[in-house]
């Protein structure tokens, strides 16, 4: 054979070395393809499973947790109702309170206003109002409020 021929079969040869080479990482690869869309199958249905499980898990909790979580805004709504009484409540005893208050003072200087009264009608005069202690005004002549000062 000549030298071109070697060179020729030589080359050939290394070709088909590297042809086989090729092939056979081919393989691996398309064995590991294979394999990786089997794993990624496998990994989809666990997705899936687990999927469901987080739905059913989340409408048996709501299930569950439903009927508390209206009795507990049922509750909140029942306290605030009392608490909106409780302060009508409190209000409505405190201008009781208050007008108590001024119906003692007002009682108070009617009373302080007597003798004053006595002494203007002996004396023939009228006594139309007149600023006693305590800052009262007082209407002497129907003893009732006039107003407060």
């Amino acid at each position: 054979m000549s030298r071109k021929a070697e060179e020729g079969s030589e080359t050939t040869a290394a070709l088909r070395a590297e042809v086989a080479k090729g092939e056979a990482e081919l393989a691996v690869r398309e064995e590991r393809v294979g394999l990786t869309e089997q794993e990624l199958e496998e990994l989809q249905k666990v997705h899936q499973d687990l999927e469901g499980d987080i739905a059913s898990v989340a409408a048996r909790q709501a299930a569950e947790l439903t009927p508390q979580i209206e009795a507990l805004e049922a509750a909140v709504d029942e306290a605030r109702a009392e608490l909106a009484k409780s302060k009508a409540s409190l209000a409505k005893v405190q201008r009781d309170r208050n007008e108590v208050r001024w119906q003692a003072r007002d009682a108070h200087c009617l009373l302080r206003a007597l003798p004053i009264q006595r002494v203007y009608l002996l004396l023939g005069r009228s006594l139309q109002s007149t600023l006693l202690p305590y800052r009262c005004r007082v209407d002497t002549t129907s003893f009732g409020r006039r107003g407060r000062t």
